[in-house]
């Protein structure tokens, strides 16, 4: 049960369940959606002041494209983690989901874990590239993983824009230069020499 006063044209509502205290605030938004925001009082008059003001300022948001709210980056990781397992368990996701988690509980999480994610800026991400460098103990990344490393985190940012925590325009870009893989050299003369005698002995050790 809640106990609760409706303001500013029925958009607007602050409210207290029975088992607490301190009054939330219950906001409409254009979408038709509801924003619920805590007024941390549980005086009813001070929460009726609070609840007109959060409307206020949920239609200024509203109108400049801003998100209604934030989270931080180890909540919306953690939700683009829980829907990669799922896919996985329902056999419905790819094998890099694999490593996608790996990366981001290895390095995105540690790092930038508890900043809001609409608050990582380019610096930001400049510090926690140097930082995964040094954690790697190498100077550069090959350019297979760090485009792993990015497509993992782009599901977490692209998780929190489809949640509105997040603006498109604000999601931040990562580096997708490195070290292309190099592939084996060709054997020398010796050594296919030396593989082919090791071969033919074995055949005849098999054939004895």
């Amino acid at each position: 049960m809640e106990n609760k006063v409706v303001v500013v044209d029925e958009k607007s509502v602050p409210y207290r369940r029975n088992r607490s205290s301190r009054r939330q605030c219950r906001i409409k938004l254009k979408d038709g959606t509801w924003h619920r925001v805590p007024t941390g009082t549980c005086d009813l008059e001070e929460a009726t002041d609070k609840a007109v003001e959060y409307y206020h300022n949920a239609r200024v948001k509203t109108q400049l494209k801003l998100p209604q709210a934030s989270r931080r980056f180890k909540s919306v990781a953690q939700l683009a983690i829980n829907q990669m397992n799922t896919a996985l368990e329902h056999n419905r996701g790819k094998k890099v989901f694999k490593d996608y988690i790996a990366a981001l509980n290895q390095y995105f999480i540690p790092y930038l874990g508890n900043y809001s994610i609409d608050r990582i800026t380019i610096q930001r991400v400049e510090d926690f590239e140097e930082w995964r460098i040094n954690k790697m103990n190498s100077s550069q990344m090959a350019k297979s993983t760090l485009n792993t490393h990015n497509s993992a985190v782009m599901r977490v940012f692209k998780s929190a824009v489809s949640r509105n925590w997040l603006s498109k325009k604000k999601m931040p870009k990562f580096k997708y230069e490195g070290t292309k893989s190099q592939a084996r050299p060709g054997f020398t003369r010796q050594e296919y020499y030396e593989l082919a005698h090791n071969y033919k002995a074995l055949g005849r050790q098999r054939h004895y």
